[in-house]
């Protein structure tokens, strides 16, 4: 398999995840966890094809509200401080992340790359997964790793 399928092997997982019912929240922590991990490795190791037509449109399917909803309850915990720009070194002032935001979002990019190479697009397909990461749902799955490190770390749950 190369870095191409990997990659949308990976973001189908992440997908699926969504559709399965809830476990416990440790349960559920951990999977999203190690989900968010490969998918992040996997992105990062994509180069940026140089053409696509990014104008092309692929049905993607619609996140169900309420199963999203119920899996994001089944987690350990919603919301989060974060600081939007860690490169600051005077700290600027934190703001509330979200996990849910941050599940539905990345569920939201994977999706419009998953349809996108269903409809055999693959360029294009490649792009919006790449591209995507690098504005968007990497910054969603990079505070989410954080934050559910730190509630692993500090509720000694690994």
């Amino acid at each position: 398999m190369d870095q191409f399928d990997h990659a949308f092997q990976l973001a189908e997982d992440y997908c699926q995840w969504l559709r399965e019912p809830s476990r416990t929240e440790r349960e559920e922590a951990r999977r999203l966890l190690a989900l968010l991990l490969d998918l992040y490795r996997a992105a990062m190791e994509l180069d940026l094809p140089d053409e696509a037509d990014v104008d092309i449109d692929a049905d993607r399917p619609k996140l169900d509200e309420l199963r999203a909803l119920s899996k994001a309850k089944a987690l350990p915990f919603g919301y989060y401080g974060v600081t939007f720009d860690p490169h600051i070194v005077t700290p600027e002032e934190s703001t509330v992340g979200d996990l849910y935001d941050d599940v539905e979002d990345i569920y939201g990019d994977l999706s419009e790359a998953i349809s996108l190479r269903n409809a055999g697009h693959l360029v294009e397909a490649h792009w919006e997964l790449c591209f995507s990461f690098r504005t968007h749902w990497g910054r969603h799955a990079a505070s989410a790793i954080h934050a559910l490190h730190c509630w692993f770390a500090n509720n000694h749950e690994w």
